[in-house]
């Protein structure tokens, strides 16, 4: 199926741009990076700890909820190890994910500006969310090669 089937306006415009079009929607994206940058973590560092600590809280209480039900490994699995290898990612992608969805009802008022484009304003969301994920696993899978973990 061609880019044409399902949106001909966007294969015609796609296809057409000439390199000073690319520029202009770098320069769109990065714009709008800055700004979902600023929005998510609030120009504060309390945003970035925010935004690092909440799915390690999300997965602290999956693993509280988990030791209440079993107490105990299943299969022989670390439950630690199973959440920050398993759950842990799923729910950073699940955020990427649903986030990037919102960018386009959030940032409906900047369309009346014809250089931006609603595409524009999901890959500046997922940028912004993208580096989130290696930041919580940065933190995380050191901890459980830690001596207090063994």
């Amino acid at each position: 199926m061609s880019l044409d089937a399902i949106s001909p306006s966007f294969a015609g415009r796609a296809a057409a741009l000439p390199p000073a079009a690319w520029a202009v929607m770098r320069a769109v994206v990065f714009a709008l990076f800055l700004r979902e940058l600023k929005t998510r973590l609030g120009g504060r560092w309390w945003g970035v700890l925010w935004a690092l600590g909440e799915p390690l809280a999300a997965a602290a209480v999956l693993l509280g909820l988990y030791m209440l039900v079993h107490a105990q490994a299943v299969g022989g699995v670390d439950p630690l190890l199973f959440l920050v290898s398993g759950v842990l990612p799923f729910q950073l992608f699940k955020n990427l994910v649903l986030r990037s969805m919102e960018a386009i009802d959030a940032n409906q008022g900047l369309f009346a500006y014809r250089q931006v484009w609603p595409i524009d304003t999901v890959l500046a969301r997922a940028l912004v969310e993208l580096p989130l994920a290696p930041g919580v696993l940065a933190v995380t899978l050191p901890a459980l090669d830690s001596p207090a973990h063994h």
